[in-house]
């Protein structure tokens, strides 16, 4: 390396016995920042909200939004909001009270590009600011930084990543900083080279966290905050197991713990932050599938936990069409699989929890179908799907901040 309406059904659960971690306990430390994120969720506001849906459609790719109805769970009519190259990912930011889009096109060569959009939270009406070239091919994740300052981009053929700093007017500069990474891992099919999978900030904006899929690595960088600028920590990195493919990572509320989902064998790695120094140090890993299942068959998509931070959710794909759902110990952060949902569809690429934390919208891009399942705040647990929803080749939705 170089630098898719049905009925509810009763909940299946899963009897996987709960993975202890080996940290001491730390009552009042552990619990008080889980309680603070506890009543944030409680407190926010269950007005309608809109909601911006991609699709990779067949006719070159569509934004849509609709509006988001708390109380049932609903959407509304799908309606197109921008016309987009294969648009996979996105990601919003709150600037000097306006809201702001981001878009990757997943493409090649001059098509691959990340976009700039001004988003109206009432009408969910885009309009573009600029596009700028994502410099690698294939960009398939795009993350803003907390102080909507930075915005990063991850290129999966392209095996590298890109960064831009975001000016007053949301608008994204030209690359500040571009890093391609050679080299492979040790499955032939899906590691043949470098892939950077995802891009993520820490909660304080200080480190950029890359999971690249085909080294089998996180990778740590430091940010200059004022310039957008990274460069590689003096803990540069952490190795994942050799063939597992980290594809995307969830932090918890408290921010001292990290959920890495390893795409090739379905299985989550459980990570301790140390935001000071800027090291992840490794815990325990657990499966999001069944006893016995067989490897190599299933491929997880995506990974969530919970606005109270009492649960994890992830996307099981391809020979599992489950979402997997954990408990989360409030006191080191261990996983316990509790149920196994079904998504309604095929091949859930992502989801999102809702702001309330009580519905997840599922992604069913192999099925065209959008998903929505009730989530119980006592347990955890999911519905049966509550609505569905058509639309082809669905990649990513989210709620739009007010």
């Amino acid at each position: 390396m170089t630098l898719t309406i049905s009925t509810r059904t009763p909940l299946q659960r899963s009897d996987l016995p709960s993975i202890a971690l080996p940290w001491s306990r730390r009552r009042f430390v552990g619990v008080a920042p889980a309680l603070l994120f506890v009543r944030e969720a409680m407190a926010v506001p269950s007005s309608p909200r809109r909601v911006l849906l991609c699709s990779a459609a067949k006719a070159g790719g569509e934004i849509y939004s609709a509006t988001w109805d708390p109380a049932s769970g609903a959407l509304g009519v799908l309606q197109k909001s921008v016309a987009i190259t294969n648009p996979t990912f996105m990601a919003f930011a709150r600037i000097a009270g306006n809201t702001y889009a981001y878009a990757v096109s997943e493409a090649t060569g001059a098509g691959a590009t990340v976009s700039a959009f001004a988003a109206d939270p009432t009408s969910g009406v885009l309009r573009l600011i600029n596009t700028q070239s994502s410099e690698g091919d294939a960009p398939t994740h795009v993350s803003v930084s907390p102080d909507a300052r930075t915005l990063a981009v991850a290129n999966y053929n392209g095996g590298s990543i890109t960064t831009y700093r975001i000016d007053g007017h949301g608008a994204i500069s030209s690359p500040v900083s571009h890093i391609q990474y050679t080299g492979h891992g040790p499955n032939p099919k899906r590691q043949e080279s470098a892939h950077a999978h995802s891009v993520r900030f820490t909660a304080d904006g200080r480190f950029l966290l890359v999971n690249n899929f085909g080294l089998d690595q996180i990778l740590i960088y430091r940010v200059n905050q004022g310039t957008a600028e990274i460069t590689p920590h003096t803990i540069p990195l952490w190795s994942t197991t050799p063939g597992s493919g980290p594809r995307h990572i969830a932090f918890h509320p408290n921010g001292r713990w990290i959920y890495c989902l390893e795409e090739l064998d379905s299985s989550v790695d459980i990570l301790q932050w140390d935001g000071k120094a800027g090291r992840l140090t490794p815990v325990s890993r657990v499966s999001s599938l069944p006893k016995d299942f067989p490897q190599g068959i299933a491929f997880s998509g995506e990974i969530a936990v919970s606005p109270d931070g009492r649960n994890l959710y992830i996307g099981n794909r391809v020979a599992s069409d489950t979402i997997a759902t954990f408990r989360i110990d409030h006191d080191g952060g261990a996983l316990t699989l509790i149920q196994l949902a079904s998504n309604g569809g095929k091949n859930t690429r992502h989801f999102a929890i809702d702001p309330t934390g009580r519905w997840l919208m599922l992604c069913d891009v192999a099925s065209n179908s959008v998903v929505i399942l009730e989530r119980d705040a006592k347990t955890g647990e999911l519905s049966a799907p509550i609505h569905t929803y058509s639309l082809e080749s669905p990649m990513f939705a989210d709620f739009l901040p007010v």
